[in-house]
């Protein structure tokens, strides 16, 4: 799915609405999430709640604090994913997120059992788990699309993010005193605010020196910026992604979100040799076994090894 379906947004109860507060802080402060993390576990739990809300209105009853959450309203919700074509991992979130949340209500004291123990995350196969990408080809599209059209900024932010495999959270906060024009650098700012430099192709970091950086004011100024001058925002990102990939014709199944630029990005650094390690440290990953999901990926490397290696296939 590549857009979740919102809900409406009325107001929650207050007492549910602090009770999400709440959580959202002992994530931050406690856990050290990301605001990134923590919007999401945000935007989970406003979902379920405004569901459910939705839900026993429909049936002449009301809901107005966390303690009247029933297993089958889980299930009723997780169904409703189901219907609204959510893939596995989707639904996964979800469920990861309602069990961190009632977790942590039932520590505090505001419910006297977990819901969620009752319910199991769904299986998700090897090939699930793994990072969709595009295919060189389709990239050259992409990329071939945004400059024939000369959208000279989109076609830029396209070649960057392709280039750094930088998060979309990333490339909405770069700015001009991050840019290393001499040594072909950018220096970001990866999940939990930890830092890393990573390297730019030169013909991306010509383009940066032309056509965008002598528009900025000053070393302070954000890197991309939409139409009036304002930092560019995360969502606006994103639609443009959606609007290539309609365009494109690309078909309903394949996934193109600033995630997928990153996983692609990877995918072909690791089929072209690049160590585990070194991808690790350019994705800004805390943990190898983050990043040896692309060497899964990388089956035609696999190939190329056994076939070279394996005594059976000597001569």
């Amino acid at each position: 799915m590549s857009a979740e379906v919102q809900e409406p947004n009325e107001p929650l109860p207050q007492a549910i609405a602090d009770a999400i507060e709440d959580f959202a802080v002992t994530k931050r402060l406690e856990e050290g999430r990301s605001d990134t993390t923590i919007k999401a576990y945000k935007h989970d739990l406003h979902m379920f709640f405004r569901f459910l809300v939705k839900l026993v209105h429909n049936m002449n009853a009301t809901i107005t604090t966390i303690a009247d959450v029933k297993v089958a309203h889980v299930k009723r919700f997780l169904l409703s994913l189901d219907e609204r074509s959510y893939t596995k991992v989707g639904i996964a979130r979800k469920i990861a997120t309602l069990k961190s949340f009632f977790g942590y209500a039932r520590f505090m004291g505001y419910v006297q059992a977990n819901p969620l123990d009752q319910i199991k995350s769904p299986h998700i196969s090897q090939a699930e788990h793994l990072p969709k990408f595009l295919t060189q080809e389709e990239m050259d599209k992409v990329l071939a699309y945004a400059r024939e059209r000369q959208w000279i900024q989109e076609y830029i932010l396209l070649r960057f993010m392709y280039a750094t495999m930088c998060r979309v959270s990333e490339v909405c906060g770069v700015k001009v005193k991050d840019i290393d024009v001499q040594k072909c650098f950018v220096h970001l700012r990866g999940k939990g605010n930890k830092e890393r430099w990573v390297p730019v192709d030169e013909k991306t970091m010509a383009l940066l020196q032309k056509l965008v950086i002598p528009q900025r004011g000053g070393p302070d100024d954000v890197l991309f910026v939409n139409k009036k001058g304002m930092p560019i925002k995360q969502r606006v990102v994103q639609s443009m992604f959606q609007q290539l990939k309609d365009a494109l014709g690309f078909s309903t199944d394949k996934k193109m979100t600033p995630h997928v630029f990153r996983h692609t990005g990877a995918t072909m650094l690791r089929r072209n040799g690049m160590d585990i390690s070194e991808l690790q440290d350019l994705l800004g990953h805390a943990s190898p076994n983050t990043t040896r999901i692309y060497a899964k990926n990388d089956i035609e490397t696999i190939n190329q090894s056994y076939r070279k290696m394996h005594p059976l296939n000597q001569k």
